[in-house]
């Protein structure tokens, strides 16, 4: 009888955090999906932006019709909500993340305090309606 060993299957993973709301980026542990919708603060989940190094920037998929009043820019992009950056292997598995925090970090602004999303929105929309 053959037996698989379960000792190189990781648990946790590290990822880096982008808590806009408390204007926050950091390294964190999860484990699973349930772990990545608590940490954005959401029930359902899309890819903000996909790495060549196979990491992947999570978030919010209803940020910006749901209330949610914070958010950042990520690469000059406006995302609502907070964003988690997960790594993954060749496969598509979990993995540990690639990328560093400083390299994030130079990645991403938060909006100015006081400013909600929504407004930020709302500002875009009509720079976009009157450049047309």
């Amino acid at each position: 009888m053959s037996s698989i060993s379960n000792k190189s299957m990781k648990t946790t993973f590290t990822a880096i955090l982008i808590n806009a709301k408390d204007r926050i980026i950091d390294e964190i542990q999860y484990t699973d999906y349930k772990d990545i919708q608590k940490l954005i603060g959401c029930d359902c989940f899309t890819t903000g932006h996909s790495f060549d190094n196979n990491d992947t920037l999570y978030v919010d998929d209803e940020g910006l019709i749901n209330g949610t009043t914070h958010g950042f820019y990520f690469n000059g992009r406006l995302l609502a909500g907070n964003g988690l950056v997960c790594g993954a292997n060749d496969v598509g598995e979990n993995a540990d993340v690639k990328h560093r925090i400083g390299q994030i970090e130079n990645m991403v602004q938060f909006l100015p305090y006081g400013d909600e999303l929504n407004t930020t929105i709302m500002e875009q929309s009509a720079k976009l309606y009157f450049l047309a």
